[in-house]
């Protein structure tokens, strides 16, 4: 029998949040059983953890197929090792990728922080575009001209649609089936629709038809994707950025971020300062994780500026306890 936490992150003042199930185990169940207690549970991810060598071996599930992160997950389970094996650093394997996580616990708070995946930019060829927003009911009208549409990784790939009015944000509808249809034929893990309200305040609504849920209250792997696309934009975030999610499904869910006044730790930086990092997919692209708390944010320094200090990104969020 397998013992499910049931943990929300991002909460909101200790409400609302996107709840995660957190199973710790040893050794991990097999993949079919894992898929059927995430989709028992029915949140939109649980995350399975099993101690192995010097770290924990770390599988994510929603409720129709396994992806390969989940940020929101991911804060869930540092708040339940924190109180598994007390507080402090560990490593997780992931599917693609080896990552920190630091548990937090005090007696009134218990959170996480960690390094994201790298991140990654790219744009959305024309006929794929012209899919998406006839998905969504939306034209070429309606997106913001400073935020163009990008296939923006963190962990997986994530389609960004950036619109221009908080009205055609919240009046977003879509066929679930169609749009699991296209995130399949394209590889897209969600979508992203958002909305800068400012430079420094976003919107964001997740679609997530490709695990079976119509839309997600709080992903922290799209927040990565979307935080390495507006560094390779050079967005003007002036130090942080709050995201706002769920507020038109019901609730609220704020994910905060500062960008600490530091230089990036990536190997290529320690190597030749000031040197922008190898792109892995042979593009010109600027990759790069950086740590936070509450979700994975990367460093938002401007992939094309060869002289850009890199300022990893601190996101400040709480994990609460449902059941």
């Amino acid at each position: 029998m397998l013992n499910v936490h049931h943990i929300a992150a991002f909460s909101n003042g200790g409400a609302d949040g996107n709840p995660a199930g957190v199973v710790i185990c040893d050794p991990l169940p097999d993949p079919a059983v894992m898929q059927r207690v995430a989709a028992a549970v029915g949140y939109s991810e649980s995350v399975f953890a099993a101690p192995v060598g010097d770290g924990w071996r770390v599988r994510y599930f929603a409720p129709e197929v396994e992806v390969d992160f989940c940020g929101h997950a991911t804060i869930a389970l540092g708040a339940a090792l924190a109180r598994h094996a007390g507080p402090g650093y560990l490593t997780l394997d992931i599917n693609r990728a080896r990552i920190t996580i630091e548990g937090h616990l005090s007696g009134t708070a218990r959170g996480a922080s960690f390094q994201s995946p790298p991140s990654r930019s790219a744009p959305v060829a024309p006929a794929v575009l012209d899919d998406a927003l006839a998905l969504f009911g939306l034209t070429f009208a309606d997106l913001d001209p400073r935020i163009s549409p990008a296939v923006a990784h963190g962990g997986r790939d994530h389609l960004v649609l950036a619109v221009k009015d908080r009205e055609i944000l919240r009046a977003m509808r879509y066929d679930v089936a169609k749009g699991r249809a296209l995130a399949e034929r394209e590889g897209y893990i969600t979508f992203n629709l958002v909305y800068a309200e400012t430079a420094q305040l976003i919107h964001a609504r997740n679609p997530f038809p490709l695990g079976g849920v119509t839309e997600d209250t709080a992903t922290g792997a799209a927040a990565a994707a979307l935080a390495g696309y507006l560094r390779d934009l050079g967005w003007p975030h002036g130090g942080s950025i709050t995201i706002r999610q769920g507020e038109d499904m019901g609730g609220v869910a704020v994910g905060r971020c500062n960008h600490a006044r530091t230089r990036c730790q990536h190997p290529c930086h320690r190597r030749r300062p000031h040197a922008p990092h190898p792109a892995s997919d042979g593009g010109p692209r600027h990759d790069d994780a950086g740590t936070e708390t509450g979700s994975a944010w990367p460093c938002l320094a401007p992939a094309p500026d060869p002289l850009a200090v890199c300022r990893p990104v601190r996101q400040v969020g709480t994990a609460l306890v449902l059941r």
